[in-house]
């Protein structure tokens, strides 16, 4: 018997506990059973959301803090819970799972081995980066995740479920801004749900205005992207890419056309906004600072056919600021993955 709490997202607290029933363990994936609670479970599981519930601006389109959510679950006496598309509590499955994974690109002489039997779990809520020398795959990677490329060998999935398309709990944030030059602030971030729904409503409109509070964009709403700066424009782009709501983000060295300063102060904006609205997050990144200050684990990659190096653990507390870049740790860590990275040695 497993007990499984489902929670689907955006609905009213009271709604949140489902369907009773008892589940045998047949070999169904846990993605796609119902849930199974006793009444005095439930009833503490509804007040224990209803305090990890939070209103936005928009008061008709709640989110909900998973970090404060994960806690009152466990305190039901579920073994797993279900939050939207991804697990919050423990026996979860993972987010996205890489199994022997490689991409060739072309055929016969002129094939390239552009990754090579990479195996990569990603935890809900985990941020993690990939870092490693350049061509080395890391942006192959996402968008093998994204369902954007498909691996020649392996499998990739999400949720325990095979990709084969990109998806809508994929959110991704690019190099480069990508803004439309035509459009203000508030038109860009509204741009996905117009493109795909052929039309946005209020509630889009609010979430968008809660979405441009959040990156501390509020009074540039109506601005053009040539009337903001490098890291103005990619704060848009983050709020863009969380419109919808997604599960995971993928953030493809997302800073990396920043000046210096503007980067660390990015990095650290990021933190705040993950810190806020938790997400899956894989982060591509070329700066061994910004990947130990950002993440719960470190991908090295090796050199093309990019493998998995090592998987290196960041046990800095959080949440995590200034003065984590002066942390003994902090100073051990980015010497030991620099170490790593420059030897070039093969797997």
């Amino acid at each position: 018997m497993h007990k499984i709490a489902i929670v689907n997202r955006g609905e009213p607290a009271m709604r949140l506990v489902r369907a009773v029933q008892e589940l045998q363990n047949d070999g169904q994936d846990l993605c796609t059973v119902a849930l199974h609670v006793t009444e005095e479970a439930g009833a503490s599981f509804v007040r224990a959301a209803d305090e990890a519930y939070d209103l936005g601006p928009a008061a008709d389109r709640p989110y909900i803090n998973l970090g404060r959510l994960k806690e009152a679950l466990l305190e039901t006496g579920a073994d797993a819970a279900w939050v939207g598309w991804g697990f919050v509590a423990e026996n979860a499955e993972f987010s996205a799972m890489c199994r022997n994974m490689g991409v060739t690109f072309g055929n016969g002489d002129s094939a390239v081995v552009a990754v090579k039997d990479v195996s990569l779990n990603v935890q809900p809520g985990e941020f993690v980066s990939l870092i490693g020398p350049s061509g080395c795959g890391k942006s192959t990677i996402l968008r093998l995740i994204a369902g954007l490329l498909m691996p020649s060998s392996g499998r990739v999935s999400m949720f325990g479920q095979t990709v084969t398309e990109p998806r809508d709990e994929i959110g991704v944030v690019f190099q480069r801004p990508t803004l439309l030059p035509w459009l203000d602030v508030m038109g860009n971030v509204l741009f996905p749900m117009r493109h795909k729904y052929g039309r946005i409503d209020d509630r889009d409109r609010a979430r968008a205005t809660d979405l441009l509070a959040m990156v501390g964009l509020t009074e540039f709403a109506r601005k053009r992207p040539s009337e903001l700066s490098g890291g103005m424009q990619q704060r848009v782009s983050i709020a863009r890419s969380l419109l919808h709501d997604p599960d995971i983000l993928l953030m493809d060295e997302p800073f990396s056309a920043l000046d210096a300063l503007t980067r660390d102060e990015m990095s650290f904006e990021l933190l705040r906004i993950w810190g806020e609205r938790p997400k899956t997050v894989v982060f591509v990144t070329h700066s061994i600072q910004e990947a130990v200050l950002l993440s719960d684990r470190i991908v090295v990659m090796s050199a093309r056919p990019g493998r998995v190096s090592q998987i290196v653990e960041v046990p800095l507390a959080r949440p995590r600021g200034l003065s984590t870049l002066s942390d003994p740790i902090f100073l051990a860590l980015a010497d030991e993955i620099r170490a790593k990275v420059f030897s070039r040695k093969p797997v």
